[in-house]
C-alpha cells in the first residue's frame, strides 16, 4: 500500500512547490523596462488630497543604447494651478528584483521605482526632481520647478499607458536636449 502512496505524494509535493513558486512571483512582477505608464488624477481623488499638487504623470522608460543595463525614465507633470506640462529624464539603474533608483543629473533629484500591487502598474516613489532646468537650471531665473515628497506628493501609482504617448514625451526630451539622454 505505502508503494502505491508515494507517488502520489511526490506528484503532491511538486504542486505545492509550482504554488509555492507562483505565489512568491506575484507580488514581484517585473517591470516593463521599455514602456509607458501614466495617471491623470480626477477631481475626486484631488479632493480627497488636499495636497497632493501633481494633476497628472507619465513615466516612459526605455534601455540606454550604449548600456542596456542603464534606463532613461522621462517624466512630465502637471500641477495644480498652472496647465504647463513640466518636462524632466533621470537615468534609472537596477538595484534589485523589479526595482530602479533614479537620478537627474546637475543634482536635479531623483525617484524611486517599484512594483505596484495592481497587476502592470508602478509606484514612483518621490524624494526631489527639478523640471524643464537641465544642467542649467537656476531657481531664481524661474526657469524650472521643484517637487518635493510631501504629505500627498511621495508616492504615486503610474497604470500602462499606450507607448505612443511615452515616445512623443521621449521625442521631446530629445529635442530639448535633457542630459540624460546624451547616449542616445
Amino acid at each position: 500500500m505505502l508503494a502505491l502512496l508515494r507517488p502520489n505524494v511526490a506528484l503532491c509535493q511538486a504542486c505545492l512547490l509550482g504554488a509555492i513558486a507562483l505565489l512568491i512571483a506575484l507580488p514581484n512582477q517585473a517591470l516593463a523596462t521599455d514602456g509607458c505608464y501614466a495617471r491623470e488624477y480626477s477631481a475626486s481623488h484631488l479632493a480627497q488630497h488636499p495636497d497632493q499638487t501633481v494633476t497628472s504623470m507619465a513615466l516612459g522608460l526605455r534601455a540606454q543604447k550604449d548600456d542596456p543595463k542603464l534606463f532613461d525614465g522621462a517624466i512630465a507633470v502637471t500641477v495644480r494651478g498652472s496647465d504647463r506640462r513640466r518636462l524632466t529624464v533621470g537615468i534609472c539603474e537596477p538595484t534589485g528584483r523589479n526595482s530602479f533608483d533614479c537620478g537627474i543629473e546637475c543634482d536635479g533629484g531623483s525617484f524611486q521605482l517599484r512594483p505596484s500591487s495592481r497587476k502592470g502598474s508602478m509606484r514612483l516613489i518621490l524624494q526631489r526632481i527639478y523640471f524643464d532646468g537641465g544642467c542649467g537650471f537656476d531657481a531664481g531665473a524661474g526657469n524650472g520647478y521643484e517637487l518635493t515628497a510631501g504629505k500627498d506628493d511621495k508616492l504615486f501609482r503610474l497604470d500602462p499607458s499606450a507607448n505612443a504617448r511615452c515616445k512623443a514625451l521621449f521625442e521631446e526630451i530629445d529635442r530639448q536636449g535633457f542630459a540624460a539622454d546624451a547616449a542616445n
